[in-house]
């Protein structure tokens, strides 16, 4: 579990099969960066990282982002980079699984 402005942001992976399940699932890092209320710039300033490890971060396009999970992990907005990472990780292999379905049905309508 972290912390921002007074709100705790979870970030263990208990119940995530439930999470899934719904139509929509966000990138927890997405999620961390919208419940502060900052964009991927303000994000990236605040933690003094790369804009582009951010953006790259939430279109799933890096696997393991230790670098963001660490610097949320000392700025005290998490307590734990490694749980975030293996829900990053989840996230990802939740997204590929969808996008294969996605892709075997429009195939099968053709």
């Amino acid at each position: 579990m972290g912390r921002a402005e007074g709100q705790e942001i979870r970030t263990d992976t208990k119940g995530e099969d439930q999470q899934m399940a719904t139509s929509k699932v966000q990138n927890p890092f997405t999620a961390i960066r919208k419940n502060l209320g900052l964009t991927i710039r303000d994000m990236a300033q605040a933690l003094n990282i790369c804009f582009l490890t951010v953006s790259q971060t939430e279109q799933g396009l890096i696997a393991r982002p230790r670098t963001y999970a660490i610097a949320l992990e000392r700025a005290g907005i998490i307590d734990n980079a490694e749980e975030l990472i293996k829900a990053h990780l989840k996230w990802l292999e939740y997204n590929k699984k969808a996008k294969l379905e996605e892709l075997k049905r429009k195939v099968s309508a053709l």
